[in-house]
């Protein structure tokens, strides 16, 4: 997909890593009784800031990859944490 110049380990890795990250992040703000609004805002200015001045081909891959973490098998996993 990458033609090279992502590898896949690095790139199935990367998104692995993001999805541990979302998912303690979400668990603490249940158990902290934290508020929802800032849950999704932060982290999508920060997506944002670093998207700006890239390369398109790494952001078209960056959020592409990022859709992997709403995907059939994520999600009920997920689910089945909560």
């Amino acid at each position: 997909m990458s033609l090279g110049r992502v590898s896949k380990l690095r790139l199935v890795a990367t998104v692995s890593v993001g999805c541990g990250i979302g998912t303690v992040v979400g668990i603490l703000k249940v158990l902290l009784n934290g508020p929802l609004l800032l849950m999704p805002i932060p982290p999508c200015l920060i997506a944002r800031a670093l998207t700006c001045g890239q390369d398109d081909f790494i952001v078209g891959l960056a959020w592409d990859a990022a859709g992997t973490t709403t995907g059939s098998i994520t999600v009920p996993l997920i689910l089945a944490l909560g």
